[in-house]
C-alpha cells in the first residue's frame, strides 16, 4: 500500500481527509451466505461486548479475531458519500441488492472510512494505510428479519372454534334473558302467570291475589237467605306465596347455562303451575258449614200409613225433604280460597224424596208375601192361643235394619196373659201346656220370612214333624228352653206384618195367615226342602186299666197316630225379578225329626175270664 493516510497519527483518533479529486473505491459485491453473515455477526457482538467493558475507546489487542474496521460514527464511506446504515438508506440498499443485507464475499464487512474527505488529496479511492489500526464502527447493520413460518390450518381451526363458541354463547345468553331479571314464559303460581314480572313485582302480585281471595267476603245464597263468609277472619285462612315465588324464580335462573337453557325449553312444552299450600282452621270451617246445615235441612214426610186389621191404608200427604250437601260446599269454599271465583255462591241443597209419597201411595205398598197354614184340626183352646199370638204380632212395623224377636213381641205364655192349656210337643211325646199351639204362629211367620228373603238370625225345628207345615219350614218357640225366632229386615224398605186367622171361603177350613207388605222387591224366592233320610215309626200298646176305651184284651183302640221321622235339607234360591236369572242359593238348615210311635189302647180282660198280664 501507499501512504494514503500519511497525515493521520496513529492512536490520535483523528481521521485523514481524502483528496477531492481522488477516485472513490467501489464496495465489493455482497454475496455472502446467511451462515457467513451469522458468523460475522456473532464475532462483531463479541467485539463490542469487550469494547463496552473498556469504555468504548480501547483498541483491540494485537491478533484479535474481531474484524479490523474503523470506528466511525457515520458508518461506511465510499463513492456514494452518504451513510448507508440509516434506516431509509438500508431499506433502499437492500432493495437494490435483491432484498438482502450487505456483506462481502471475503467473509469481512466492507470497511468504513471517515466522512472527512480531504479536498484535493492525492490519493484516490477509499484505501487505508496498511499499518493503520482498524476501528470498527459503533453502528451495526440491521439483519434481515426472519420470515415467519407458515402455521398451517391449525390456527384457522382454533379461530373458527372461538368464533362459533362466541356465537352460541351470545345466542344462549340472549335466550336466557341475561340482563332481564324476570320470570320466564310458562311459569305461574296459583294460576297467576308471572311471565315478564321481576321477582319483587311477582311476589307483590301474588300477595295481592291472596288478599283478594282470603280477605274478601263471600255471600252464600239459598232461596233468598244469605250467609257471609270471610276466610281470613272466619277460619284464619292464610297462604305462603313467597316460597312458591322463589321456587318459580329458580327455574331458568339457577344452575349452569346449559341446565338453564334446558329448563326454559321444557317450559315451552310443559308449563309449570306451582300451588301455594292453603292453611286454615279446619274445625272452624266445619262448624261454619254445620251452622248453615242446621238452618236448611228438613226431613222428608212420608204419606201416613193407617194399619187396619187386614191391610195397611195410605192417608195424608207426603212432603219432600231438603239437605245441605256439606261436602260439596266445603270443596267449593276451599276452591274459592285457592283459585278464586265468584263471590256470590249458591248453596248446594239437594231434595230428599219421601219413602212413601202421595203420588205413589196406591201402588207404593205391595203384598210381597202371603203364607197360610191349616189350623182347622186345632182344639178350641189351641185355636184360642193361635189367635191371641197373631193379634200380638199383627200390624207390626219392621224398619230397615231392625230385628224382630217372637218371644219379645208375644211375651210370656201364661194364663194371666190370656193363654190356655193345649196340646204341644215335649220331646218325642205329645203333651199339654199353657200356650199350646203358638208354635203354629211362629212356624207360619218363619215361612213368610223365608219367602221374603229376610235374614234369619235364630230358628229351631220341632223334635218331630208337625201336621200343619212341611219338614224344614217349621219353627218352635219356648219360654223355658230359650228357643226363639229372630230375623232382621235387611231390605231398604219398611215391612208391615199382618197376622190373623180366617176361614177359607172354598174349603171352610180355619187358616192361620201371615201377610207382609212393603215396597216391591227386586227378587223372587223359591224354598226347597229335600228329605234325605226317613225313619219309620213303631206300633206300641198301652193297657186300658180302667176299661174306659177297651175292655177285652183281644180288642185294640187307636190312641195316637204314628209319624215317621226324617232328615231334611232346606234351601232358599233367589232369582232376579225382571230377568229370572238365578242370583243366589242359600242353605237354610239341615234338620232331624224323630219318629212318633203309633199307640193303641188294649184291654186287660181275657175272654176266658183270666186276667191279661
Amino acid at each position: 500500500m501507499s501512504d494514503r493516510y500519511s497525515n493521520d497519527r496513529r492512536g490520535s483518533g483523528e481521521t485523514s481527509s481524502r483528496s477531492s479529486g481522488a477516485n472513490q473505491s467501489i464496495r465489493p459485491p455482497i454475496t455472502d451466505s446467511r451462515a457467513d453473515y451469522e458468523r460475522q455477526r456473532v464475532t462483531t457482538e463479541r467485539y463490542y461486548g469487550q469494547s463496552d467493558r473498556t469504555g468504548g475507546n480501547s483498541r483491540m489487542a494485537s491478533g484479535s479475531s474481531a474484524p479490523q474496521r474503523r470506528s466511525d460514527s457515520r458508518g461506511y464511506s465510499g463513492s456514494y458519500g452518504d451513510n448507508r446504515n440509516s434506516r431509509p438508506q438500508q431499506r433502499s440498499y437492500a432493495q437494490q441488492n435483491g432484498g438482502r443485507d450487505a456483506y462481502r464475499t471475503d467473509e469481512r464487512y466492507a470497511p468504513r472510512t471517515s466522512q472527512n474527505r480531504a479536498s484535493g488529496a492525492g490519493n484516490s479511492g477509499n484505501a487505508y494505510h496498511r499499518d493503520e489500526d482498524f476501528y470498527p464502527s459503533t453502528r451495526r447493520t440491521t439483519p434481515q428479519r426472519r420470515k415467519k413460518q407458515s402455521q398451517g390450518p391449525g390456527i384457522w381451526l382454533i379461530l373458527l372454534a372461538v368464533i362459533v363458541l362466541a356465537f352460541f354463547g351470545i345466542r344462549m345468553m340472549a335466550t336466557l334473558g341475561v340482563g332481564t331479571p324476570t320470570y320466564y314464559a310458562g311459569l305461574s303460581v296459583n294460576g297467576i302467570p308471572l311471565e315478564g314480572y321481576t321477582y319483587e313485582n311477582g311476589v307483590a302480585l301474588l300477595r295481592n291475589m291472596v288478599d283478594n281471595r282470603l280477605n274478601s267476603t263471600y255471600t252464600l245464597d239459598y232461596n233468598g237467605r244469605t250467609w257471609q263468609f270471610t276466610p281470613a277472619s272466619d277460619i284464619a285462612a292464610h297462604m305462603d306465596v313467597e316460597t312458591q315465588a322463589s321456587l318459580a324464580w329458580n327455574i331458568g335462573h339457577v344452575g349452569s347455562v346449559f341446565s338453564r337453557q334446558t329448563q326454559i325449553n321444557q317450559l315451552k312444552e310443559q308449563p309449570i303451575n306451582l300451588t301455594s299450600a292453603l292453611q286454615y282452621d279446619s274445625g272452624a270451617l266445619d262448624a261454619f258449614i254445620e251452622s248453615i246445615r242446621q238452618q236448611i235441612d228438613v226431613e222428608p214426610v212420608n204419606a201416613e200409613v193407617r194399619l187396619t186389621t187386614t191391610e195397611p191404608e195410605l192417608i195424608g200427604q207426603s212432603q219432600d225433604g231438603y239437605a245441605l250437601d256439606t261436602q260439596v260446599l266445603k270443596q267449593t269454599l276451599i276452591a274459592c280460597m285457592e283459585n278464586g271465583g265468584s263471590q256470590v255462591l249458591a248453596l248446594p241443597v239437594i231434595t230428599v224424596q219421601p219413602e212413601i209419597s202421595s203420588d205413589t201411595a196406591v201402588g207404593g205398598l205391595q203384598r210381597i208375601v202371603d203364607v197360610s197354614t191349616d189350623a182347622s184340626m186345632s182344639s178350641k183352646d189351641r185355636l184360642h192361643n193361635i189367635q191371641l199370638a197373631m193379634r200380638k204380632i199383627n200390624t207390626y212395623v219392621l224398619e230397615p235394619g231392625q230385628q224382630f224377636s217372637y218371644n219379645a213381641v208375644v211375651g210370656k205364655r201364661t194364663e194371666v196373659a190370656g193363654f190356655k192349656e193345649a196340646t204341644a210337643y215335649s220331646g218325642n211325646t205329645v203333651t199339654k201346656e199353657i200356650g199350646g199351639g203358638i208354635c203354629q204362629v211362629s212356624s207360619t211367620l218363619y215361612q213368610a220370612v223365608l219367602y221374603a228373603g229376610l235374614k234369619v238370625d235364630e230358628r229351631n225345628p220341632h223334635s218331630m214333624t208337625v201336621s200343619y207345615t212341611e219338614a224344614g219350614k217349621d219353627a218352635t218357640v219356648s219360654d223355658n228352653a230359650n228357643q226363639d225366632l229372630k230375623f232382621t229386615n235387611n231390605t231398604d224398605h219398611t215391612i208391615y206384618i199382618y197376622a190373623y186367622t180366617e176361614e177359607d171361603p172354598v174349603t171352610g177350613k180355619i187358616m192361620a195367615r201371615v201377610v207382609l207388605y212393603s215396597n216391591p222387591l227386586d227378587y223372587n224366592v223359591v224354598v226347597e226342602n229335600q228329605i234325605t233320610e226317613r225313619v219309620d215309626f213303631q206300633r206300641v200298646y198301652e193297657n186300658d186299666v180302667t176299661g174306659e176305651h177297651v175292655y177285652w184284651s183281644t180288642d185294640e183302640v187307636l190312641k195316637q197316630y204314628g209319624k215317621a221321622g226324617c232328615r231334611c235339607a232346606t234351601t232358599r234360591i233367589f232369582y232376579d225379578a225382571e230377568t229370572g236369572e238365578k242370583l243366589l242359593t242359600e242353605l237354610m238348615s239341615n234338620d232331624t225329626y224323630r219318629p212318633l210311635n203309633e199307640i193303641y189302647w188294649r184291654g186287660i180282660h181275657n175272654p176266658d175270664g183270666t186276667p191279661n198280664r
